[in-house]
């Protein structure tokens, strides 16, 4: 079982690293190129593999810890910690899904509606509810990073059924929307880096003190907003700006 749980690691760190280079190249590339496309799929597939090995990890590791009479009781912040990465692998794998469902279907987009996209954005839902119930029942010192954070699935998952439900709400919906989730996929291999990559590269913990929190946050709060722009951008230059009552969605 150690061999195992550090071949876990090893495949989800290298997922990680390569994901994180392939992110990069699809934003600078044309797009619909065919270095966009490939890296792109890279990039997806990383999604899938760093999704899948947190998963298992986190599952593991709870079910080790309450075979062994441990908690959220006897210690809510270690125990909370997979309870929260286990919720960021969903949201990781809600948004790259979502922008290749997208992309997929964006000649028929009526066909990304599936029970299986469904269960994806309410599994977001779920997760962020799970995520905030567990920091107010069972107080730690993660607790804050467990609230800035948890909301952020509700958001990705009431933007996916909002899409399924009206998927040609404006004529380039399909690429916003694209853009918008693959850039949420994008600050969850950021925030990963910054959290343990950079960190043991650095160890700038120590200097940050009472704000341990902010690598957490801070792509986050950068992606957001810059998804935000980069939409507003790009339906100025195709001229498609929303109707008053519409209002732009956007993946968080």
């Amino acid at each position: 079982m150690t061999e195992f749980r550090e071949l876990l690691r090893l495949a989800h760190i290298g997922f990680g690293f390569v994901g994180l280079a392939a992110f990069w190249i699809p934003v600078f590339t044309r797009k619909g190129s065919v270095g966009h496309v490939r890296f792109g799929t890279v990039f997806l597939w990383c999604v899938y593999g760093i999704a899948a090995s947190a998963m298992i990890a986190t599952s593991h590791e709870m079910y080790v810890a309450l075979g062994t009479g441990s908690g959220p009781t006897t210690d809510p912040a270690g125990f909370g910690f997979a309870i929260f990465l286990f919720y960021i692998a969903v949201i990781t794998l809600a948004s790259g899904r979502h922008g290749y469902r997208v992309i997929e279907t964006k000649l028929e987009p009526t066909g990304i509606d599936t029970p299986g996209h469904r269960l994806l954005a309410f599994a977001s839902i779920a997760g962020s509810a799970l995520t905030i119930a567990y920091a107010l029942l069972f107080w730690s010192d993660l607790s804050v990073i467990f609230l800035a954070l948890g909301p952020v699935g509700v958001g990705i998952g009431l933007g996916m059924l909002g899409y399924m439900r009206d998927p040609a709400v404006s004529k380039m919906a399909w690429w916003y929307e694209h853009m918008g989730a693959m850039l949420g996929a994008g600050v969850a291999f950021h925030t990963a880096f910054i959290v343990f990559g950079a960190r043991r590269l650095f160890d700038y913990s120590s200097a940050l003190g009472g704000f341990a929190w902010v690598p957490w946050v801070l792509p986050a709060a950068l992606g957001v907003p810059a998804s935000i722009i980069w939409t507003r951008h790009y339906r100025r230059k195709f001229g498609d700006l929303p109707a008053p009552d519409a209002g732009a969605r956007v993946e968080a």
